[in-house]
């Protein structure tokens, strides 16, 4: 394991600067002793700070270096000679820890203690793990045994996650502190995986992965092949049904002379098939057990060329009991010696047979022989014939004798000479081809075979043997033939796997419909060896490492050394993508816009690229701070936001003038009045509003306006129109001249004529007159313009001078169309200038029910009578 090693210097002064080194300091021949009594422990009050201590070192020691490792990182710190503690920040609770601390004198040379290990605050491992189904595949199970490390504090809980493989979907996530497992309901068709965590207060960091795979059979047994004796280029194959798992539904038994090629379909519970396969070729077996979820691995077989053999001949069962067949004769060549004695009648020497209890082979004998004797006399009596002699020593010349002696003592020795080997030959295999350390070969290997025989010798020796079947225990076994037909075998057990390991790669996480992951993914590797097994699987690797087409590999080795790599290609991209906002159109002094800006955005994605950026977006809404964001999303899902806050104010401002002061109901003011301006703005408020403005113009629809400006820009203008009329009209009497003298015959028509050049006449100056002996005053008053302002009165006289004829004429005029009685009344009065009398006329006929006069014109004539009279 490759360690990052940093050194710092710490306590100011001690080597007067800042030192970095690689490596560990090694102790030099004059380093001072290891310090004593070293102690590491989490701190009471917070378990995330570790305490060590130690002893004072000798008297050499010039400071002390703290060697610290954490995962793989190691920190080396000098701390000084006057400090015998030291505590560690350790805020991950996933990490163990080793600490050693060293003495190390002034040049540098540090003498150690041994490591002590400070486990992690979170359990370790779960032990045992084993999963399995049941009930035909439809519940899941699994079982553990606690971790060897039960963390800080007591475990609290193993959590279990139950995910099905093939879409990554969650089925269970449950937490307890049972140490089983059982889902039920899962399909015997679909395989599952299973992490288990172990948890306590501080977390969970160790989690164990286990593959559940389809609900198949387990691997069928005891597999033999053999050809037949009489038919070679027939096989015989025989197997046992798999010992665990669901029953097979059938089995398939594949074959070929280099690879498999040819398959046979055999229906449980059959357990065996015959093959027709060319003797002159060596075959490939296995065998495989199926259901309806997939196979089994496969058991696999060999079948060599057939080699026939000459054997030796067969050894009748029932030899005969005497005499021996030619083949044997030739081997025992018997001879035979006589003595005969010199004195006696009977000098002849008795006869002796030998007869052997079996029939040589091949002129060897291979069992244990006995010899028989048979001892006659012609002339006499036996006295002596050899007892059964039976062979106990091998010899390719043993020598036999056996001697008769009839009565005389005549002798006749019969002597023959036996091959005898009952010792089998010896035979040793040779694997020429090395194994590795677990035993497996993965190439062909030879097996050469040595044979020796000390008497008959070596008839058959087996020639090199090539095995390129891949299979597990495989017993490979050569036999030799002595020339006596003693037969000896070697046996060796091979393992063979040339095939290499199977690995899938998984990758765990979500990819986008971009074939991007913006998390970092897991690779997870399954593997699978139908032969010498697993050795080494990759761990599951979590992929942080940003960029396209990453080749992920993982490589399985199986135990015979047999290597495989699956590798995905990922593309992944964690950053987010960058994205900037500009505010198209340019802001006032303020910080205002009075027309809708727009808002661009510019994105850029070093990693997948952008595959959505925003649109210009137009700021249409007034409002002061408005947050206008824009979010782009990358290929691989990230998103970034960026966001401008803009103050747009469209719309004008509203100016209200008033006028200060209240015309009156015509509308007319009759004094300047002042114009006062009020301004609001609801958006960016106003920034500029009129002053009052006094109107000295006098007038109707005199406009007075005002323009105010709001701080984004926008003006608006407001205007009213007053009318100001601060001059009384001019009122004047018309039809007399003031002071003037008129005749009553043509008494000019007096009236009040009024005037205005401003608001205009809104009353007419009225008239009122007095008269007094012919001097006539006449006013005219109470004229008023629309604005209210009055008009002064005006006063002007005249003389009007009345006759008897005049007042004759008047006096006719009003009795127009009375009888003529009446006017005669009337003209006879004045005719006498009888003024009194006229007087009583007019008052008569003013009253009364159908008087001749109204009493208006009654008034008249005795106004003017009494005119006249006075005048008289």
């Amino acid at each position: 394991m490759e360690l990052r090693r940093v050194l710092n210097v710490v306590a100011a002064g001690l080597l007067g600067a800042a030192v970095t080194a690689v490596g560990t300091p090694t102790a030099a021949t004059a380093a001072p002793a290891a310090p004593k009594g070293l102690s590491v422990a989490r701190s009471a009050d917070d378990v995330h700070k570790i305490r060590m201590t130690w002893k004072a070192g000798d008297a050499l020691t010039d400071h002390y270096v703290v060697d610290i490792v954490a995962g793989d990182v190691e920190t080396v710190i000098n701390v000084p000679a006057s400090t015998t503690e030291y505590t560690i920040d350790a805020p991950d609770a996933c990490t163990s820890y080793k600490m050693r601390v060293g003495a190390a004198d002034a040049a540098g040379a540090v003498t150690n203690t041994g490591f002590t290990t400070l486990r992690s605050l979170t359990p370790g491992f779960v032990m045992g793990m084993a999963t399995g189904r049941e009930e035909d595949g439809t519940v899941a199970t699994a079982t553990w045994r606690p971790p060897s490390w039960m963390g800080y504090t007591p475990l609290t809980a193993y959590r279990v996650v139950f995910t099905r493989l093939s879409d990554g979907v969650v089925l269970a996530d449950r937490s307890s502190t049972e140490t089983s497992f059982r889902f039920p309901g899962v399909d015997a068709t679909r395989a599952y995986t299973i992490s288990l965590s172990t948890v306590n207060e501080f977390g969970a960091c160790s989690t164990a992965k286990s593959l559940l795979d389809r609900y198949r059979p387990a691997d069928p047994t005891g597999l033999i092949v053999q050809r037949r004796a009489d038919a070679p280029g027939i096989v015989e194959v025989v197997w046992q049904a798999p010992k665990t798992g669901p029953a097979p539904t059938y089995y398939q038994v594949g074959y070929g002379p280099d690879k498999i090629t040819g398959k046979l379909r055999v229906d449980a519970p059959t357990l065996a098939a015959s093959l027709t396969l060319d003797a002159t070729k060596s075959w490939m077996l296995e065998v495989k057990a199926y259901n309806d979820n997939g196979g089994s691995g496969a058991l696999t077989g060999y079948v060599p060329v057939w080699v026939p053999t000459a054997a030796p001949e067969p050894v009748p069962s029932n030899p005969p009991a005497t005499g021996t067949d030619p083949g044997a004769e030739a081997a025992a060549a018997p001879t035979t010696t006589t003595t005969v004695v010199g004195t006696g009648p009977d000098r002849t020497p008795p006869t002796i047979t030998a007869a052997l209890s079996q029939a040589a082979v091949n002129g060897w004998f291979r069992a244990p022989v006995t010899i028989h004797f048979t001892c006659a006399d012609t002339g006499g009596t036996v006295a002596t014939c050899p007892a059964d002699i039976q062979t106990t020593t091998d010899s390719a010349a043993l020598r036999v004798s056996g001697t008769a002696v009839d009565g005389a003592g005549n002798t006749t020795t019969s002597t023959m000479t036996l091959r005898v080997d009952r010792t089998a030959p010896m035979i040793t295999a040779t694997v020429a081809g090395t194994p590795n350390a677990a035993g497996w070969y993965t190439s062909p290997p030879v097996i050469h075979y040595t044979c020796a025989d000390a008497v008959s010798m070596i008839s058959t020796c087996p020639a090199d043997t090539t095995v390129n079947v891949d299979g597990a225990g495989q017993k490979i076994t050569g036999t030799a033939y002595d020339k006596a037909g003693n037969t000896a075998t070697a046996t060796v057990e091979l393992n063979i796997d040339r095939t290499v390991p199977t690995i899938t790669a998984t990758v765990l996480g979500e990819a986008n419909a971009d074939g991007w992951y913006s998390t970092p993914p897991t690779v997870h590797y399954t593997c699978s060896d139908r032969l010498s097994g697993i050795e080494a699987c990759p761990a599951d690797r979590l992929v942080d490492t940003e960029g396209l087409d990453q080749q992920i590999a993982g490589t399985v080795v199986d135990k015979a050394g047999n290597t495989a790599t699956a590798t995905v290609t990922l593309d992944i991209d964690r950053t987010a993508p960058t994205i900037t906002a500009t505010v198209v159109g340019d802001p006032n002094a303020d910080g205002w816009h009075h027309t809708a800006p727009t808002v661009h955005f510019t994105c850029t994605d070093e990693g997948s690229g952008a595959a959505d950026c925003p649109a210009d977006m137009p700021v249409t809404a007034d409002g002061a701070g408005q947050q206008v964001a824009g979010t782009v999303v990358d290929k691989a899902g990230n998103t970034a936001t960026a966001t401008v806050t803009v103050n747009v104010d469209q719309t004008a401002p509203v100016i209200t003038p008033k006028v200060e002061g209240e015309p009156n109901s015509a509308g007319w003011l009759r004094t300047e009045p002042t114009v006062t301006f009020l301004c609001t703005d609801t958006v960016s408020t106003v920034a500029t509003c009129p002053a009052a403005q006094v109107v000295t113009t006098q007038g109707a629809g005199t406009e007075v306006t005002g323009t105010a400006a709001d701080k984004a820009g926008n003006t608006a203008a407001g205007a009213i129109t007053v009318n100001v009329d601060a001059t009384a009209p001019v009122t004047t009497v018309t039809g007399i001249k003031n002071g003037g003298v008129y005749d009553a015959k043509a008494v000019p028509s007096v009236s009040c004529k009024t005037t205005d050049e401003g608001s205009g006449v809104a009353t007419e100056a009225a008239l009122t007159a007095t008269a007094a002996s012919g001097k006539h005053t006449v006013r005219c008053a109470g004229a008023v313009d629309k604005a209210g302002n009055p008009a002064a009165a005006v006063t002007a006289t005249y003389t009007v001078n009345a006759s008897i004829e005049w007042l004759r004429d008047l006096t006719h005029q009003y009795l127009d169309g009375a009888s003529p009685g009446t006017v005669k009344g009337f003209d006879k009065a004045l005719d006498k200038g009888n003024m009194a009398q006229y007087i009583a006329e007019v008052i008569a006929h003013s009253a009364g029910r159908k008087p001749a006069l109204t009493q208006k014109e009654g008034a008249t004539l005795l106004y003017w009578a009494l005119v006249v009279s006075l005048r008289r």
